[in-house]
């Protein structure tokens, strides 16, 4: 099962809170829009099926995991010996930051975007960050 980077977040920020979750909150903790976040919902609606758990959603209260305690501590196992094969942003923009100041030669858009499996105006867009 692929679960984005986004995802992860996602599922590990409902899984440490019993509370209700805003799509607001998630979207700024993420430092993405809300829309993005709606999107990422279905995807972790389906991961969260898998596992037996179920997105609670309520209007103008938020989002949050239900389900046995059991079941969210599989999947928090899960998340934890999860190879990360996708970066989210602050740890692209972080990782660029990296290979720039340890370079003294110049290095090349693609070479980024091929060491962070990106698009080249992804990591543009994060050299602007």
């Amino acid at each position: 099962m692929f679960i984005s980077a986004r995802e992860r977040r996602i599922l590990q920020l409902l899984l440490e809170s019993d509370d209700y979750y805003t799509v607001k909150g998630i979207a700024q903790e993420l430092e993405v829009s809300e829309r993005t976040v709606h999107r990422d919902l279905v995807g972790v609606e389906d991961i969260l099926t898998q596992y037996d758990l179920i997105l609670q959603k309520k209007a103008g209260v938020g989002v949050q995991i239900d389900g046995q305690e059991s079941s969210r501590a599989e999947l928090k196992s899960y998340l934890v010996d999860l190879t990360i094969t996708e970066y989210t942003q602050q740890e692209r923009v972080t990782l660029i930051l990296c290979k720039l100041l340890e370079s003294a030669d110049p290095i090349k858009l693609v070479g980024l975007a091929n060491d962070l499996k990106v698009t080249v105006a992804t990591v543009s867009h994060d050299l602007d960050k």
